[in-house]
Parts: structure tokens; sequence; C-alpha cells
């Protein structure tokens, strides 16, 4: 729709959904307009409502780095989550998948629910204003380390494992 262009193989991952930002056009026009500055393209799946809000402020903001896109399904979404140079969002769920893919999370809020991600900047929060945004964006740096507060992905197969195991005591 908007920033159209043939592959892009560096992006950032955004999706703002958020009613505190996308029902202000200051604010869209705000998130927007630093996306304009960034090094690498950003891609904006958009729900219908902020669709039209970044439609009111394209004519003006011209986008030409930002590539608004319709909704993308699970699957491909881990995939542009797992391969961005960033995510930059307002999705409580989307912070915490980056976390657990090793993408790096700049959060369009004041708070966010999943507190532990913040450590070791592996998520940060940003103010909805252009230079906080931009900074937090380019010049966060993130920490080696990082804890395993969700698991390590085996969850499935230690339930089928203990299913199984009890139904052979019958």
């Amino acid at each position: 729709m908007f920033g159209e262009r043939g592959a892009v193989e560096r992006w950032y991952l955004s999706t703002v959904h958020r009613a505190e930002n996308t029902d202000d056009v200051s604010k869209i026009k705000t998130i927007l307009s630093s996306y304009e500055k960034l090094d690498a393209p950003v891609i904006l799946p958009a729900h219908p409502r902020t669709r039209r809000m970044i439609q009111q402020v394209n004519d003006e903001l011209q986008l030409k780095n930002t590539i608004c896109v319709e909704p993308i399904g699970y699957l491909e979404m881990l995939y542009f989550t797992k391969n961005a140079v960033k995510v930059v969002t307002d999705s409580g769920g989307l912070q915490k998948e980056a976390y657990i893919l090793d993408t790096p999370c700049v959060t369009l809020r004041e708070q966010t629910e999943w507190v532990e991600t913040l450590n070791g900047n592996h998520n940060i929060l940003a103010h909805i204003n252009e230079a906080d945004i931009l900074d937090k964006i380019l010049n966060t740096r993130v920490s080696e380390q990082k804890e395993n507060y969700y698991g390590n992905g085996d969850a499935a197969e230690k339930l089928c494992s203990i299913i199984f195991s009890e139904g052979n005591h019958e």
C-alpha cells in the first residue's frame, strides 16, 4: 500500500493497534514520521482501524519507508518477527513473542504486562514522541545475557509423556 518496494533483506516489524495510539491522529503521525527516518523499511501489518488512520496522514507524510500491508497469519508473523532488526509494537503478545524469538523489541506504551522482558533491554518502553522512539529503536543495546522466563519449548513433549505414562498404569 505505502512504501511499496521489491525484496527487502532487512526490516523492522511493527504493529500499532491500541486505541491510545490509533485514535489520536497526532500520535499515529508521530509514530509513522519516526519510521520514515529509520535505516531499514518498516513492515506494518495493519488492522482496518489503523489502516484508516494511516491513510488520513499519508497525504501529509508521503510514507516511503513504511510498508503497510494487510494483517498476516501467525506463522508468517513469527517469520517476520524472528528475522526483523527489531520489533516496534504496542501489542502485549508480540512483545513476548519477540523476547522468545530473541528479537529486540521497542514497546510504544508507558507500561507493559511483561515487565520481565525489560531486563537487559530485550524490550524497552518508548514515549510517543519522535526523538524517544528513534533513540530507543536506533540506540538501545540489548544485553547478551537473557533469562529463560517462559520455558524451553518442550511443554508439549512433557505433557504427552505424562499422559501416556499415566495411561500405562491401568
